[in-house]
């Protein structure tokens, strides 16, 4: 008998509930009615922090099996001692309060995004409404009832929110819009046109996180000379696998610093150790012919690319230029990269503002200062190796709790 049997389906029903006779199923929480009338509370209030923490208790111990393992991160990270740490090291007035009805659209590229909006809304003390996929409802569906059972036990203490899903071409998001105090959307640019475009009140704040990429800096001298080479390559590669590169910020691009065509043979050994480190992952995140499908597509569209390491969950191909990232982007996933060989890293030329640069290995503290210095218009976060996908309050330069929130003075 497993450890952690699979939850009773039947309490996973969904209902068909209506707003202004529009149709939407609840996934969890109350009726979109409920949310127009909610009220606000206080940024990190302790009974938002105890409601995720009994989440976290409850749905970790779900993530031993292998098919919800991805998702353990989001139920570790929600536990009550690092959302306080969170707080403590973020400053908060006691006088912040939620700024009002936050719509949050979520992607169905990386369905954890979802819980993580539900997160950051909630602890702004903002109500909010959290529109969802398909997609995201198959992938978190065991997890859903568990929070609605937990609910029940904080509906009048912490912000009102609705989990509720449907189609695009519905108004209810229009309708939503029309009445709330902030919008954050999670999703291709086309989403974020389309919402912002949207008629919503004057003092409305608006986050929108459109398509975004991330890239990697290695440097292979100082990585064959750092401390534990190995483990840094074991952590860069959740950073690729890890959503299958769907998430804006896993690399897709390689910068090799002070590298030349003479370090051919070395970079060859460098992806075929990565390959090695993404193959003893404990669940593989997609499958080799998925990361074989990718790879032809990437070649067939761009016939320019020269292929230099095929292996089971990793295929590169080399660009002499970083003007096409952008283009290449859409037909990278499933462990396929691309990389450049670079000068001195004092010459890189970023053509694209990137959402997460991984540096391997992470350079000290006076190395990272001149490299922010220097390049600090070209991305918003710089990260160790096995970080890239790790959540946080800032994420696209936003610092998102501030931004759907206030301060009230007295």
């Amino acid at each position: 008998m497993d450890e952690f049997p699979n939850p009773s389906q039947e309490v996973a029903v969904i209902p068909i509930n209506q707003f202004k006779g529009h149709d939407y199923q609840l996934i969890s929480g109350n009726k979109l009615d409920i949310l127009f009338t909610s009220k606000t509370f206080p940024v990190f209030s302790s009974p938002v922090i105890n409601f995720f923490d009994a989440i976290s208790r409850q749905c970790l111990p779900l993530c031993k099996r292998e098919d919800l393992r991805p998702f353990s991160a989001f139920f570790f990270y929600i536990r009550s001692k690092n959302l306080k740490k969170l707080f403590q090291e973020s400053s908060y007035s006691h006088s912040s309060v939620g700024l009002g009805l936050s719509l949050n659209i979520s992607p169905s590229n990386v369905p954890l995004n979802s819980l993580y909006s539900l997160l950051f809304t909630l602890l702004s003390g903002s109500p909010c409404v959290l529109r969802i996929s398909q997609i995201t409802i198959s992938a978190l569906g065991e997890f859903f009832p568990i929070i609605d059972s937990i609910y029940t036990n904080y509906r009048d203490s912490i912000p009102a929110y609705s989990i509720i899903s449907y189609p695009r071409s519905s108004p209810l998001t229009s309708l939503i819009s029309e009445l709330c105090s902030s919008r954050v959307v999670w999703g291709g640019d086309s989403t974020a046109t389309q919402i912002r475009k949207l008629p919503c009140p004057p003092g409305c704040k608006d986050i929108f996180f459109p398509n975004r990429q991330s890239c990697a800096i290695v440097n292979l001298k100082a990585l064959c000379s750092a401390q534990y080479p190995d483990d840094i390559l074991s952590r860069f590669a959740k950073d690729i696998a890890m959503f299958s590169q769907q998430a804006c910020s896993s690399p897709l691009h390689i910068f090799f610093v002070d590298s030349s065509r003479d370090d051919i043979h070395s970079i060859y050994k460098f992806f075929e150790s990565l390959d090695r480190s993404i193959s003893s992952l404990e669940t593989k995140f997609y499958s080799p012919k998925e990361c074989l499908e990718s790879a032809l597509s990437l070649n067939l569209a761009f016939t320019s690319l020269t292929p230099l390491y095929s292996g089971r969950y990793l295929r590169t191909c080399y660009t002499n230029t970083s003007d096409t990232h952008d283009v290449l982007a859409p037909n990278r996933k499933h462990g396929n990269l691309t990389f450049s060989l670079e000068g001195s890293i004092d010459n890189l030329k970023f053509n694209y503002h990137y959402q997460t640069i991984v540096f391997l290995p992470y350079p000290d503290h006076q190395s990272r200062q001149i490299f922010f210095d220097k390049y600090y218009h070209s991305f918003d976060r710089l990260v160790r190796p096995g970080q890239a996908i790790d959540m946080h309050l800032h994420w696209d330069g936003h610092d998102i709790i501030r931004t759907i929130s206030r301060q009230v003075f007295f």
